[in-house]
């Protein structure tokens, strides 16, 4: 049995840090940036895999920018990636919307590597604004996910919202909030792709069964439960706990009642499976089309139970996508309004009654 090669690749400050994180648990991963001081700020990527697209020196939110940065470096850009992944199953390409770099190079990229690579998976990660950041990022946002989403031949799309993940972590420092949120989700990427080395007699989640879900197109989350001996007789209370874990993620809210392929992760006793079934797990959620399981019973002496969950094919966030539009045009007069009298104000002097005060005759030393 073999692990499936994922690699990561950063875009923007926000993608380079998650590539950043993934190379230190042990991924291949590299990071493209405008700004040369967001790559200085990474600990774990070479120097090598901290590629300045020179000329430039962050994007300002401005996704034209982004684009044009992506553009004169296209083939260094090609070549790189080609080296680096040419016999990688799946690359996760990283965005932040909101700003210029990301959010400008970001449909480009995507459409490079889904030409690139015809028989690879490109599974993007997509990270969207705040309530409360700027209208510019909530506009980089839209356009930038209109043209993703015009790509068919995208994988699962895991979308994160900065705002759930605000609210998830009221007490934390920004730092520490993103961090956890990082580290969270490579570590459930390498929790499943471990998995398929390991050996039951149960059921076993093998490579092709993890890379078949990681193909189907759509939104994509992961899910961690924590399961007590008491709710093992009960499957219906787990399927509402799963449930409610997608419900409260960092991921956009979608509609999960449309589930297309699931992997699930079962680390609980033997005797746990008498009662619970994968198919009774999703029950009050969605049938998906496939499920793909792989039970690795523990013993009875480890202190927890746990339940994980990969599901694909769900719709993209519409709703949050209107609310960002509902936000923009709400505010879109009062800007323009600001916007031209920044731009156009000029202050006229009174010069006529300026002159009257002055001295008419000019002395000099």
């Amino acid at each position: 049995m073999m692990m499936l090669k994922i690699g990561f690749l950063g875009f923007g400050q926000a993608g380079s840090l998650f590539a950043d994180v993934a190379k230190r648990e042990g991924f291949q991963a590299i990071a493209f940036n405008t700004a040369q001081v967001d790559l200085d700020v990474l600990d774990h990527l070479d120097a090598a895999d901290r590629m300045h697209l020179g000329g430039f020196e962050g994007a300002g939110k401005n996704r034209e920018i982004g684009l044009e940065a992506f553009e004169e470096h296209s083939d260094i850009i090609k070549d790189t990636i080609s080296n680096k992944f040419h016999d990688y199953h799946i690359l996760m390409p990283i965005f932040a919307l909101g700003g210029g770099t990301g959010s400008g190079m970001a449909p480009a990229v995507i459409n490079l590597l889904t030409s690139l690579f015809d028989t690879k998976v490109i599974s993007p990660v997509l990270l969207l604004p705040h309530d409360r950041e700027s209208l510019r990022a909530k506009m980089n946002t839209l356009e930038a996910f209109a043209a993703i989403s015009e790509n068919e031949d995208i994988g699962a799309t895991f979308i994160f919202d900065n705002q759930k993940i605000n609210d998830m972590y009221p007490s934390y420092t920004i730092s520490e909030r993103y961090d956890t949120f990082r580290e969270t989700f490579i570590d459930l990427v390498k929790q499943f792709n471990e998995a398929t080395e390991r050996h039951s007699r149960i059921s076993n989640l093998d490579a092709m069964d993890l890379l078949t879900v990681f193909s189907e197109r759509g939104c994509a989350l992961f899910s961690d439960l924590t399961i007590e001996e008491k709710e093992c007789n009960n499957p219906s209370i787990i399927g509402e706990r799963l449930l409610h874990s997608l419900e409260f993620s960092a991921y956009a809210t979608t509609d999960y009642s449309h589930l297309s392929k699931v992997a699930v992760i079962g680390e609980y006793p033997e005797e746990f499976t008498r009662h619970i079934t994968v198919d009774a797990l999703f029950e009050n959620i969605s049938i998906p089309l496939e499920i793909f399981t792989g039970i690795y019973p523990n013993d009875e002496s480890s202190q927890e139970n746990k339940l994980y969950s990969l599901a694909t094919g769900l719709p993209f966030p519409n709703n949050r996508l209107k609310q960002y539009e509902a936000s923009i045009q709400q505010e879109e007069q009062t800007i323009i309004k600001s916007l031209t009298i920044a731009r156009e104000q000029q202050y006229q002097n009174k010069k006529e009654w300026t002159d009257s005060l002055k001295s008419k005759r000019r002395i000099r030393m």
